[in-house]
């Protein structure tokens, strides 16, 4: 297992030496209970590039560094929402996420990843206090608490216009929308925003 904040301290490599800092990894959550990582995102000359999963050699964990065979093969993107998938810092880190067996919003602080036969996969979301500690230590602080830890399964993930869900843009949905109570949460987080202020949709499935 691996947290997301550890991550945010790798590097993309090559296979002709050249790196470049990781930013981002993104997930399509249509596709499974744990959605594989899609998608990496690193910063070349100050300019967003995307190379797909697939294009991941291996992972260097002690180095911290995912092994790819050529960065030059990456296209250059905005780092922005998509219709395809979702980014695993810029959206649901720091969002409210659903805690479907308690009925409950929490803060997704941080994100636990698994590797399963070479491929990362979304496995929970973390929402205790170490989540944070961990994230402004620089790596000096690692623990994590299992109690704070919400199985990915179980965990709905919203974000912006509700109309986007219904639409499927990239949602994994456990419950239907019109057999559900909506709300609303609004959480201004302009440091983690692109457009500076957004607001997290959550579902209550009513049985």
């Amino acid at each position: 297992m691996v947290m997301l904040s550890k991550l945010s301290r790798f590097e993309v490599c090559d296979e002709n030496g050249e790196c470049a800092r990781l930013t981002d990894l993104s997930v399509a959550l249509l596709d499974s209970d744990y959605p594989p990582v899609t998608y990496l995102f690193y910063e070349s000359n100050k300019k967003s590039m995307r190379l797909p999963w697939k294009a991941v050699r291996s992972i260097d964990w002690r180095k911290r560094q995912i092994k790819v065979a050529d960065l030059a093969q990456a296209s250059e993107v905005l780092l922005e929402p998509s219709k395809d998938y979702v980014l695993l810092r810029h959206q649901i880190l720091d969002a409210l996420v659903l805690d479907l067996q308690n009925r409950r919003a929490v803060r997704a602080n941080d994100l636990q990843l698994e590797e399963v036969d070479g491929q990362l996969q979304l496995k929970a979301a973390d929402a205790s206090g170490n989540a944070i500690l961990r994230r402004i230590s620089f790596g000096l602080y690692n623990h994590v608490a299992e109690h704070g830890l919400y199985d990915w399964k179980y965990v709905e993930f919203l974000r912006g216009n509700p109309q986007a869900v219904r639409n499927g843009a990239g949602y994994h949905l456990r419950c239907s929308v019109d057999n559900c109570s909506i709300y609303l949460e609004f959480s201004f987080l302009a440091a983690k925003d692109l457009q500076g202020k957004n607001f997290s949709v959550g579902v209550f499935c009513l049985k």
